[in-house]
């Protein structure tokens, strides 16, 4: 989006300022959900749901608005204002911050309401619109990686830098 101030100049004389607001919708084909650890391996005395994290990066080449995108189905969660995701960049929603950061080293961007259901559920993220950016389910039945159900690893696209061409 962008705003544009014009002025004509004629026979000596400015014209009035005219402004005009320019919005055109976010192409969010770049987004994706590249990452989900629904059912952590246990750390002892820390409730496995608390390492718990989904990943979302931005695979183009402009900069993202993730303003007003929010989970609607999963876990709950909306972007603040301002929020936005680089070319490249990925970003980590957190079950819990303080664990997160004892098991990863770094800090999520934010935290999210609600869990991960550990026997499979379907996540969704919409825009502010309630227009669909990302649908679909995961699992733990025997077609998914059985490793990924509390044995370590985390739920990965086939594609490391997934793209829609």
């Amino acid at each position: 989006s962008f705003h544009v101030k014009a002025r004509t100049y004629s026979n000596g004389t400015w014209s009035a300022l005219n402004e005009q607001f320019f919005i055109f919708p976010q192409d969010y084909n770049d987004l994706k959900i590249t990452e989900i650890n629904y059912n952590p391996v246990n750390q002892g005395e820390i409730e496995s749901r608390y390492m718990e994290f989904i990943e979302i990066k931005n695979t183009g080449n402009s900069v993202l608005s993730l303003e007003g995108l929010r989970f609607a189905e999963g876990v709950t969660y909306k972007f603040p204002p301002d929020s936005e995701l680089k070319p490249g960049q990925f970003i980590v929603l957190a079950a819990d911050r303080k664990y997160f950061y004892t098991l990863y080293g770094f800090l999520p961007f934010d935290i999210y309401g609600g869990k991960l259901d550990n026997d499979g559920e379907k996540i969704t993220l919409v825009n502010s619109d309630n227009d669909t950016i990302c649908s679909f389910w995961y699992d733990d039945s025997i077609e998914w990686p059985a490793l990924a159900d509390g044995g370590g690893n985390s739920l990965v696209p086939t594609d490391c830098n997934p793209r829609t061409e």
